[in-house]
């Protein structure tokens, strides 16, 4: 795994993309490597972000210890149906926020 790079150093280095000077120049000023830059560049243009931020944070159980404490008897293909559906719902709430809404972008 590699080091660690901070937001604000990404945000530096996109910039200097943006204005087309080549990776190993960027690497030179900034110490981020031309294979970081190009994963920099791919987040940048499915996101609009630099770094990613999950929808959900917090312990992924959590739903499944919810639906048992609200139907005890749910069966496990039950459970399987219902966390398609959230993940389906959590697609949509992405396309539609994250994707367009928040970022102006689509």
């Amino acid at each position: 795994m590699g080091r660690y790079i901070s937001k604000e150093r990404k945000q530096i280095a996109l910039q200097m993309s943006l204005l087309n000077i080549k990776d190993p120049a960027i690497y030179r000023y900034t110490g981020i490597s031309e294979r970081s830059m190009r994963y920099l560049r791919k987040t940048y243009r499915e996101t609009g972000e630099v770094v990613r931020t999950p929808i959900c944070t917090g312990r992924p159980r959590i739903f499944l210890e919810a639906c048992i404490e609200r139907q005890p008897d749910i069966l496990l293909t039950e459970m399987q149906d219902q966390l398609v559906l959230l993940r389906f719902q959590l697609q949509q709430f992405q396309e539609r926020y994250v994707g367009e809404g928040l970022h102006g972008r689509r």
